[in-house]
Protein backbone atom coordinates (compact mmCIF):
# COMPACT_ATOMS: atom_id res chain seq x y z
CA UNK A 1 0.00 0.00 0.00
CA UNK A 2 2.70 2.74 0.85
CA UNK A 3 4.52 1.64 -2.52
CA UNK A 4 1.57 2.38 -4.00
CA UNK A 5 0.29 6.07 -2.28
CA UNK A 6 4.08 6.78 -2.36
CA UNK A 7 4.72 6.58 -6.12
CA UNK A 8 0.65 7.96 -6.97
CA UNK A 9 1.66 11.22 -5.10
CA UNK A 10 4.61 11.16 -7.37
CA UNK A 11 2.92 11.10 -10.41
CA UNK A 12 -0.04 13.63 -9.44
CA UNK A 13 2.64 16.10 -8.45
CA UNK A 14 4.50 15.82 -11.27
CA UNK A 15 1.41 16.14 -13.74
CA UNK A 16 0.26 18.70 -12.08
CA UNK A 17 3.19 20.83 -11.88
CA UNK A 18 4.85 19.52 -15.05
CA UNK A 19 4.41 23.55 -16.58
CA UNK A 20 6.25 25.15 -13.57
CA UNK A 21 9.32 22.40 -13.85
CA UNK A 22 9.57 23.13 -17.37
CA UNK A 23 9.56 26.63 -17.69
CA UNK A 24 12.32 26.01 -14.79
CA UNK A 25 14.44 23.83 -17.06
CA UNK A 26 14.33 26.28 -19.75
CA UNK A 27 16.24 28.69 -17.29
CA UNK A 28 18.43 25.50 -16.21
CA UNK A 29 16.89 26.38 -12.47
CA UNK A 30 16.16 22.34 -10.59
CA UNK A 31 12.49 21.96 -10.00
CA UNK A 32 13.75 19.33 -7.55
CA UNK A 33 14.57 21.28 -4.21
CA UNK A 34 10.81 22.65 -4.75
CA UNK A 35 8.96 19.01 -4.59
CA UNK A 36 8.78 18.99 -0.42
CA UNK A 37 6.97 21.86 -0.43
CA UNK A 38 4.63 21.54 -2.45
CA UNK A 39 2.34 18.65 -0.61
CA UNK A 40 -0.21 21.49 0.76
CA UNK A 41 -0.88 23.32 -3.22
CA UNK A 42 -1.17 19.65 -4.30
CA UNK A 43 -4.03 18.72 -2.05
CA UNK A 44 -5.63 22.24 -2.19
CA UNK A 45 -5.43 21.84 -6.27
CA UNK A 46 -7.22 18.21 -5.82
CA UNK A 47 -9.50 19.18 -3.85
CA UNK A 48 -11.06 22.24 -4.98
CA UNK A 49 -10.76 20.75 -8.75
CA UNK A 50 -9.06 23.82 -10.15
CA UNK A 51 -9.63 23.67 -13.76
CA UNK A 52 -6.42 26.07 -14.35
CA UNK A 53 -4.38 23.75 -12.88
CA UNK A 54 -5.90 20.63 -14.62
CA UNK A 55 -3.25 18.89 -17.44
CA UNK A 56 -4.82 20.01 -20.96
CA UNK A 57 -5.49 16.41 -21.99
CA UNK A 58 -8.15 15.90 -19.43
CA UNK A 59 -11.54 17.16 -18.73
CA UNK A 60 -12.03 16.29 -14.95
CA UNK A 61 -10.03 15.40 -12.18
CA UNK A 62 -11.14 11.74 -11.54
CA UNK A 63 -10.50 11.34 -14.85
CA UNK A 64 -6.47 12.35 -13.94
CA UNK A 65 -6.26 10.72 -10.95
CA UNK A 66 -7.36 7.44 -12.81
CA UNK A 67 -4.59 7.51 -15.40
CA UNK A 68 -2.05 8.85 -12.96
CA UNK A 69 -3.10 5.57 -10.71
CA UNK A 70 -2.91 3.58 -14.10
CA UNK A 71 0.47 5.31 -14.89
CA UNK A 72 1.64 4.40 -11.61
CA UNK A 73 0.24 0.59 -11.60
CA UNK A 74 2.04 0.55 -15.14
CA UNK A 75 5.41 2.29 -13.87
CA UNK A 76 5.58 -0.62 -10.66
CA UNK A 77 5.08 -3.59 -12.70
CA UNK A 78 7.48 -2.47 -15.42
CA UNK A 79 10.07 -2.26 -12.30
CA UNK A 80 8.89 -5.36 -11.21
CA UNK A 81 10.77 -8.74 -11.86
CA UNK A 82 7.67 -10.59 -11.57
CA UNK A 83 4.63 -9.77 -13.05
CA UNK A 84 0.86 -9.38 -11.06
CA UNK A 85 3.15 -10.75 -7.91
CA UNK A 86 2.31 -8.24 -5.10
CA UNK A 87 4.37 -9.03 -2.88
CA UNK A 88 7.49 -7.90 -5.36
CA UNK A 89 5.92 -4.17 -4.64
CA UNK A 90 6.11 -4.01 -1.15
CA UNK A 91 8.23 -0.85 0.27
CA UNK A 92 10.88 -2.99 0.92
CA UNK A 93 11.58 -4.51 -2.14
CA UNK A 94 10.59 -0.99 -4.30
CA UNK A 95 13.10 0.77 -2.05
CA UNK A 96 15.62 -2.05 -1.42
CA UNK A 97 18.77 -1.03 0.11
CA UNK A 98 21.77 -1.60 -2.13
CA UNK A 99 25.24 -0.13 -0.50
CA UNK A 100 27.69 -0.71 -3.67
CA UNK A 101 31.49 0.37 -3.74
CA UNK A 102 32.28 3.33 -5.54
CA UNK A 103 34.71 0.93 -7.53
CA UNK A 104 32.06 -1.67 -8.34
CA UNK A 105 29.85 1.47 -10.04
CA UNK A 106 32.88 1.64 -12.97
CA UNK A 107 33.88 -1.73 -12.45
CA UNK A 108 30.08 -4.13 -12.34
CA UNK A 109 32.35 -7.31 -12.55
CA UNK A 110 33.64 -6.46 -8.58
CA UNK A 111 30.12 -6.02 -7.36
CA UNK A 112 30.29 -9.29 -5.64
CA UNK A 113 33.46 -9.23 -3.85
CA UNK A 114 32.81 -5.43 -2.82
CA UNK A 115 28.97 -4.49 -2.33
CA UNK A 116 27.18 -5.16 0.82
CA UNK A 117 24.27 -7.44 0.31
CA UNK A 118 21.11 -6.49 -1.41
CA UNK A 119 18.60 -6.45 1.42
CA UNK A 120 14.88 -4.62 1.75
CA UNK A 121 14.90 -1.14 1.94
CA UNK A 122 13.03 1.20 5.23
CA UNK A 123 12.52 4.49 5.65
CA UNK A 124 12.09 7.34 2.79
CA UNK A 125 12.87 10.38 1.95
CA UNK A 126 11.44 13.55 5.05
CA UNK A 127 11.59 10.95 6.90
CA UNK A 128 13.56 9.87 10.58
CA UNK A 129 15.05 7.20 8.37
CA UNK A 130 16.17 9.03 5.30
CA UNK A 131 16.54 6.06 2.63
CA UNK A 132 16.64 4.77 -0.67
CA UNK A 133 18.14 2.27 -2.84
CA UNK A 134 21.30 4.10 -3.27
CA UNK A 135 21.40 6.75 -0.83
CA UNK A 136 20.85 6.87 3.36
CA UNK A 137 22.60 7.83 6.11
CA UNK A 138 25.97 7.09 6.19
CA UNK A 139 25.70 6.24 10.10
CA UNK A 140 23.58 6.23 12.95
CA UNK A 141 25.13 7.61 15.78
CA UNK A 142 23.52 8.26 19.63
CA UNK A 143 24.90 9.86 22.70
CA UNK A 144 23.50 11.19 25.69
CA UNK A 145 26.20 13.32 27.42
CA UNK A 146 27.55 11.14 31.05
CA UNK A 147 25.87 7.82 29.45
CA UNK A 148 28.01 6.76 27.06
CA UNK A 149 27.57 2.92 28.13
CA UNK A 150 24.30 3.55 25.99
CA UNK A 151 25.66 5.16 22.97
CA UNK A 152 25.25 3.88 19.39
CA UNK A 153 27.50 3.40 16.25
CA UNK A 154 25.83 1.87 13.83
CA UNK A 155 27.92 1.63 10.11
CA UNK A 156 26.61 0.70 6.92
CA UNK A 157 30.22 -1.43 6.23
CA UNK A 158 32.29 -2.95 8.33
CA UNK A 159 35.86 -1.57 10.35
CA UNK A 160 37.83 -2.73 7.88
CA UNK A 161 37.96 -1.11 4.14
CA UNK A 162 40.12 -4.10 2.94
CA UNK A 163 37.50 -6.79 0.84
CA UNK A 164 39.63 -9.93 2.02
CA UNK A 165 38.93 -8.90 6.00
CA UNK A 166 36.22 -11.04 8.01
CA UNK A 167 35.69 -7.56 9.28
CA UNK A 168 34.62 -5.85 5.75
CA UNK A 169 31.17 -6.30 6.21
CA UNK A 170 30.50 -6.74 9.77
CA UNK A 171 28.10 -3.96 11.30
CA UNK A 172 26.02 -3.83 7.99
CA UNK A 173 23.71 -6.17 9.33
CA UNK A 174 23.01 -4.36 11.99
CA UNK A 175 22.90 -1.13 9.92
CA UNK A 176 20.29 -3.38 7.48
CA UNK A 177 18.22 -4.17 10.56
CA UNK A 178 18.17 -1.48 12.79
CA UNK A 179 19.89 -3.19 15.56
CA UNK A 180 21.97 -0.69 18.04
CA UNK A 181 25.49 -1.04 17.62
CA UNK A 182 27.05 -0.21 21.01
CA UNK A 183 30.13 2.79 20.62
CA UNK A 184 32.14 2.12 23.18
CA UNK A 185 34.47 -0.82 22.89
CA UNK A 186 33.25 -4.45 23.52
CA UNK A 187 35.20 -7.95 23.92
CA UNK A 188 38.29 -7.84 22.84
CA UNK A 189 39.65 -9.74 19.95
CA UNK A 190 42.93 -8.48 18.62
CA UNK A 191 45.41 -5.83 19.09
CA UNK A 192 47.74 -3.79 17.09
CA UNK A 193 50.83 -2.43 18.82
CA UNK A 194 53.12 -0.13 16.79
CA UNK A 195 56.58 0.29 17.80
CA UNK A 196 58.94 2.76 16.26
CA UNK A 197 62.44 0.87 14.10
CA UNK A 198 64.97 0.12 16.13
CA UNK A 199 68.19 2.72 15.55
Amino acid sequence: GYTLVDRFRSHVISALFASIADTLDKESVSFRPLIRHLEPATWALVSNEAPTWLPAEFDNYPDFLEAKFEATMTQLWTQSETQNDWTSLTWGEINALNVQHPLSRAVPVLSGFLDMPKVPGYGDSYMPAVQAPSFGASQRFFARPGQLESAVLTLPGGQSGHPLSQYYRVGFDDYATDKMTPLLPQELLHTLTIKPLSP
